[in-house]
C-alpha cells in the first residue's frame, strides 16, 4: 500500500517550526558567544534610551523655554547620565545633565530660583533638566550656535576649551591636531551627543515624528505646556 504524502499544510507547519527553532538557537548563541562587555553595553544603551524617553515631557518643556532642539537635549542627557536622575560622577557632576554644583547655582540665580542643593540636583529631574538646558543655551549664545564647540565646552568647560584654542592658535588648528592624534575624548563626546540626537529624532519618541522638521514649538504652544515648577521665561541676562 502506498504511503500517503504529508499535506501541504502539514509541510508548511513543519517548516515553520524548524525556522522558529533556528531563530531560537541563533538567539541563544548570540547571548552565549557575544562578549560580555558588548552585551552589557547593548543592554545599557537600550535601558538608557528608555529612561531618557521617560523624561520626554521635561526635555520638550525645557527646549521650549530655551529655544533649543529637544532631541539635542535628549542626546546630552543620554551621554551624560543615561537618564539616571541620581547620577553622580567622580568629579562631582550631578544628575541628569551632570551639572557642577557651582554652575547649577549660577544658572539658578540668573533664573531667580532658590540656590539648589546637591541633593536637589540628584532628586529633582525637572530642576536639573531646566538648569542643564539653560546652561547649554548660554553656551550656544557664547559660541554663536557652533554646535561642536558648544558640546565640547559643555563637557570640558569653556575655560579649558579657550585655553586649548589659545595654545593651538585657533579652534580649527586645535581640532585638526586632535583629529590627527585620534584620541580626543571631547570630540568623541560631541559626536556621541550628535549621534544620539539623530537616534532620538529617528525614533520620534522625544518629539513626534510628524513634527520632527520643527522640533521647537511656537511661542503660543510654549505657554500652553510649561515645565512643572517653571515661572515663565527668564528675564534677559547680560552675556557672560
Amino acid at each position: 500500500m502506498a504511503r500517503r504524502r504529508p499535506s501541504k499544510r502539514r509541510r508548511r507547519k513543519s517548516r515553520g517550526g524548524r525556522w522558529w527553532l533556528l531563530a531560537l538557537a541563533l538567539g541563544i548563541a548570540a547571548v552565549v558567544f557575544l562578549p560580555r562587555r558588548e552585551l552589557r553595553g547593548y543592554w545599557s544603551e537600550r535601558q538608557g534610551l528608555t529612561r531618557v524617553e521617560g523624561h520626554a515631557a521635561l526635555i520638550v518643556a525645557a527646549a521650549r523655554e530655551t529655544n533649543l532642539d529637544a532631541n539635542l537635549l535628549a542626546g546630552v542627557m543620554m551621554v551624560e547620565s543615561r537618564g539616571h536622575v541620581d547620577a553622580k560622577s567622580p568629579v562631582g557632576a550631578l544628575g541628569l545633565f551632570q551639572l557642577i554644583h557651582s554652575t547649577a547655582q549660577e544658572r539658578a540665580a540668573l533664573l531667580k530660583l532658590p540656590p539648589p542643593s546637591r541633593q536637589d540636583l540628584v532628586s529633582d529631574a525637572a530642576l536639573n533638566t531646566r538648569l542643564g538646558a539653560h546652561y547649554l543655551a548660554w553656551l550656544m549664545r557664547r559660541y554663536q550656535g557652533e554646535e561642536e564647540r558648544v558640546l565640547i565646552a559643555y563637557n570640558a568647560g569653556p575655560g579649558r576649551l579657550e585655553r586649548w584654542i589659545k595654545e593651538a592658535g585657533s579652534y580649527a588648528a586645535w581640532r585638526d591636531a586632535r583629529e590627527r592624534a585620534g584620541n580626543s575624548e571631547v570630540l568623541a563626546y560631541a559626536r556621541n551627543v550628535q549621534n544620539y540626537r539623530q537616534r532620538f529624532a529617528d525614533r520620534g519618541t522625544i518629539v513626534p515624528t510628524a513634527a520632527a522638521g520643527d522640533p521647537t514649538p511656537s511661542a503660543s504652544e510654549d505657554r500652553q505646556a510649561p515645565l512643572p515648577g517653571f515661572v515663565g521665561p527668564p528675564a534677559p541676562t547680560a552675556q557672560q
